[in-house]
């Protein structure tokens, strides 16, 4: 659904009716993944399920990541083939290292993030050692 929309107007932009694909318990394992592009240039993107987030019924998370150094700073990608909402990196240990550009986010299946941590005097190595990803699914 391609919508256009002035600046700053308060207009609805789509009116969507799910009802068919939601019938039963498939509002268990359906979501909604929306993106917002601005001439040409996604600017925002996220999901929305059809029950509380701790319902959906969701498959194991094999969240692949690739880290490697890119000059002052350590770019970390990561990948699933399922959903993966609420998708965590954090490092181990001090709080104050956390600083990637985006810590939380939801994993599209077959979409890759990139995010962005600057260099905190930890080797490549030691960088990968202390890094933790984790999904809704692995929370509980």
């Amino acid at each position: 659904c391609e919508v256009d929309i002035a600046p700053l107007a308060d207009t609805l932009g789509a009116s969507l009716d799910f009802s068919a694909e939601l019938e039963g318990d498939s509002r268990f394992r359906r979501f909604l993944a929306y993106r917002l592009d601005v001439p040409g240039e996604p600017v925002s993107y996220g999901t929305q399920t059809f029950c509380p987030p701790k319902h959906v019924d969701l498959p194991a998370a094999a969240i692949a990541v690739d880290v490697h150094r890119a000059n002052d700073r350590y770019q970390i990608t990561v990948c699933c083939p399922a959903y993966a909402p609420f998708t965590e990196l954090r490092l181990l240990g001090d709080a104050p290292k956390n600083r990637f550009s985006d810590n939380y986010f939801d994993l599209l299946p077959g979409v890759s993030v990139t995010v962005d941590h600057p260099d905190n005097g930890l080797s490549l190595r030691e960088f990968k050692k202390q890094l933790q990803i984790r999904a809704l699914r692995d929370s509980f």
